[in-house]
């Protein structure tokens, strides 16, 4: 089923961000290492975290009082919300994209003398939340300082925590007195 995108949108605590002329999603990449132990014929892949997240946004005709109204200070978070909808075969579908960072670069177009109508501002958020939803579900949430890791409602590095834990306990699942479990048995000490 193919599907076109019809209009999007990107939204700054509750005010449209009308001069918005393009967005580019962040890039989802796990960084991988190899793992290799002396019983072992090959290395294995293993996860070890994911590429810091950023995003991107354009703005034409965009000033300083515009960045400002979006959060462009030092230091300082700033959480927009980019809208798209989709019509297609299967009819209507939306995406909503909310990320949440600060504005870690910014550039302008040259400045000419043809075209100046169409400059524009283009800037790099470096996000700590992102998080897409597709017609009201949630599909991705990234929340990279907290440890969260949710694809399609199911939080995998707690499941990789969890199952770290389960081969450390002598016997596997069987060696678990589950009434005496707590939460630090599987998060550690000092929560």
């Amino acid at each position: 089923m193919s599907s076109q995108l019809k209009s999007w949108s990107v939204w700054h605590r509750g005010r449209h961000v009308i001069n918005a002329v393009e967005y580019r999603a962040p890039d989802l990449v796990i960084k991988t290492s190899e793992y290799f132990a002396g019983h072992m014929d090959g290395p294995r892949i293993t996860d070890d975290g994911m590429q810091a997240l950023t995003a991107g946004l354009r703005i034409r005709g965009a000033n300083f009082d515009d960045f400002a109204a979006i959060g462009f200070r030092p230091f300082v978070s700033t959480r927009l919300v980019i809208r798209e909808g989709y019509l297609g075969s299967g009819g209507v579908s939306g995406i909503e994209d909310e990320i949440e960072g600060f504005i870690s670069r910014s550039s302008s177009d040259p400045t000419g003398s043809t075209g100046r109508a169409n400059k524009s501002t283009s800037i790099e958020i470096a996000l700590s939340y992102y998080r897409r939803s597709v017609n009201g579900k949630e599909k991705v949430l990234l929340i990279p300082g907290e440890g969260v890791r949710r694809i399609n409602g199911i939080d995998t590095l707690n499941i990789v925590s969890l199952m770290v834990y389960l081969s450390s306990v002598p016997g596997g699942i069987d060696g678990i007195d589950f009434r005496s479990l707590t939460l630090s048995d599987l998060i550690g000490e000092g929560f």
